[in-house]
């Protein structure tokens, strides 16, 4: 959900809705209100945290940066926000655009994960797809390396990453 209009104000909301349709939550709780993105790029990957909250992934620009990244939050099922507020940004990196955030939870060890891909143009139409990821620990901390973990890579297209990942275009 968004509440202001355009680019750059444009912020990302949610709202749990109950089983009969009815709203839950006094107030909507913000995802990401930094003016960094159009929402056309969010692209929100959302996982359950097993005790009536959940954890969204998405990517947006970071303030003053050319390139995407991607961004994890954890609401509670209060609907409160746990981490920093517009979320915990994967990697530091900001080399080339991150992209296809995917959330994964396993609730029996208390273990998230986000993985993502990394697009870079390394000869005038060659383009090259990498797969990264990161582990965070309950309270939002980066448990693996701050930019993260290369899993594969570098295909030279990008419909095998896509492919490995299981998204669609």
């Amino acid at each position: 959900d968004t509440i202001e209009g355009n680019w750059p104000k444009m912020y990302a909301y949610a709202q749990k809705i109950d089983k009969n349709g009815n709203i839950a939550w006094s107030d909507a709780v913000a995802i990401d209100t930094a003016e960094n993105m159009p929402l056309a790029f969010f692209n929100p990957s959302q996982a359950s945290d097993a005790d009536g909250g959940f954890f969204v992934g998405w990517k947006a620009f970071p303030v003053y940066a050319l390139n995407q990244s991607c961004y994890v939050q954890h609401i509670n099922s209060a609907g409160e926000a746990q981490w920093t507020q517009n979320g915990v940004i994967a990697s530091d990196s900001v080399q080339f655009s991150h992209n296809d955030p995917k959330l994964t939870y396993l609730s029996q060890n208390d273990e998230l994960f986000l993985f993502w891909t990394v697009n870079r143009d390394i000869n005038a139409g060659d383009n090259h797809t990498a797969i990264f990821g990161q582990k965070f620990s309950n309270t939002g901390q980066k448990l693996w390396t701050n930019q993260g973990t290369i899993f594969d890579g570098w295909y030279n297209t990008y419909d095998t990453a896509n492919m490995v990942l299981g998204i669609s275009p």
